[in-house]
């Protein structure tokens, strides 16, 4: 489940960034961020020590017993990664907040003061 939150804060900029709120980072850092921190929840998974009374356990089965399902889709993607999605964004507007009224202005890139240019290339970089 821990797989399944991450993806929403990692696709919501790509989706806001089509209405125009500013991009926090890039596409590359993103992906960094995501491999860099998928790796060690792989390695949490496989730590653990084996379970002993798993194999004698009956097999679930696959078309009652989802291992995914509706009720772990909501709570995952819906509910935890959009609570993530929106302190992310909090935490970014806050860190660097000329971004905020860079972005209510409105103004176009050939529009902005160096002092604009600045603010906006600092929310590329927080």
């Amino acid at each position: 489940m821990c797989t399944l939150c991450s993806k929403v804060p990692q696709v919501a900029p790509t989706f806001g960034e089509l209405f125009g709120v500013p991009q926090g980072l890039t596409v590359a850092q993103v992906l960094l961020i995501d491999i860099g921190t998928d790796i060690w929840t792989a390695i949490a998974y496989a730590v653990p020590p084996a379970a002993s009374l798993v194999m004698l356990r009956n097999p679930r089965h696959p078309r009652h017993e989802k291992t995914v399902n509706a009720a772990v889709l909501f709570y995952s993607c819906g509910w935890i990664g959009q609570l993530q999605r929106l302190f992310c964004w909090l935490v970014f507007f806050y860190v660097s907040p000329g971004i905020w009224t860079l972005w209510i202005s409105g103004e176009s890139a050939t529009d902005l003061s160096d002092r604009d240019l600045f603010t906006d290339c600092q929310g590329v970089l927080v």
